[in-house]
């Protein structure tokens, strides 16, 4: 038997409405880019490249999302908890993270450049290759994180927690440092000329190589710490740990490096 073509019509009409309620709220404001979807299986946003810029994704469970290469440009992603996301490539320059969870999310080569991440929790995140330039990290947990080859120039990370993260040439120049915990860090060959390295603990870090001209190392500890071939010149030392450490020559500290 034929069905009314009304009758189609309305099926149609209450599905579409059932489909809206529904919706995820990123699907709702991705909408338009027809490129966010949800996952069934898992329940996670798949939205790859989706355009967000400027908009207020504040407090969401985006956990495990798919935002490769999402503009996010300016967005406000207070408290916003991504983990395990992918936001690889995604643009995150001026975008507010404050207090964010982005723990054992992929950040690899993403523009995040003057972003604030004030007290965010990034533990063992994915920064390889990121632009953090000019970011606000304060207070940030990046404990086991890899910043290999990331860009921190001039970034602000006074008591953040970077021990066991991996900065291999990270660069660090002129970067607000203070108080900054880098126990077992591999910082081999990064930059950290010009940067301020007050009272930061850096026991047992790995330095080979590193760049420290001209870096601020008061009250700073090198407790155990291998800074063979790295360049200390022109830095503002006094109150210095160097007990165990080994100095640029391969040589015990007599009694610094």
């Amino acid at each position: 038997m034929r069905r009314p073509l009304f009758l189609l019509a309305s099926i149609v009409l209450v599905a579409g409405i059932a489909g809206a309620a529904t919706a995820s709220p990123v699907q709702r404001t991705a909408a338009s880019a027809g490129t966010c979807a949800l996952t069934p299986a898992s329940g996670f946003a798949s939205c790859p490249g989706v355009d967000l810029h400027g908009k207020d994704l504040s407090g969401k469970n985006l956990r495990r999302a798919d935002l490769k290469g999402a503009d996010l440009t300016g967005a406000n992603l207070l408290g916003t908890k991504l983990p395990a996301a992918n936001l690889s490539k995604a643009k995150l320059a001026k975008a507010t993270l404050d207090g964010v969870n982005l723990s054992f999310a992929n950040l690899t080569f993403a523009k995040l450049a003057g972003a604030s991440l004030y007290g965010a929790t990034l533990i063992s995140a994915n920064f390889a290759g990121a632009d953090l330039s000019g970011a606000d990290l304060t207070n940030a947990n990046l404990t086991g994180a890899n910043l290999s080859f990331a860009d921190l120039s001039k970034a602000n990370l006074t008591h953040a927690n970077l021990s066991s993260a991996n900065l291999n040439g990270a660069k660090l120049p002129g970067t607000n440092l203070d108080n900054v915990n880098f126990v077992g860090t591999n910082l081999s060959r990064a930059d950290l000329s010009r940067a301020n390295m007050s009272s930061t603990t850096l026991s047992g870090a790995y330095l080979f190589g590193t760049n420290m001209t001209g870096a601020n190392l008061k009250n700073a500890s090198f407790l155990g710490a291998d800074l063979t071939g790295a360049i200390l010149k022109d830095n503002k030392r006094g109150q210095n740990d160097w007990v165990g450490a080994t100095c640029p020559n391969g040589q015990p500290p007599k009694p610094a490096c």
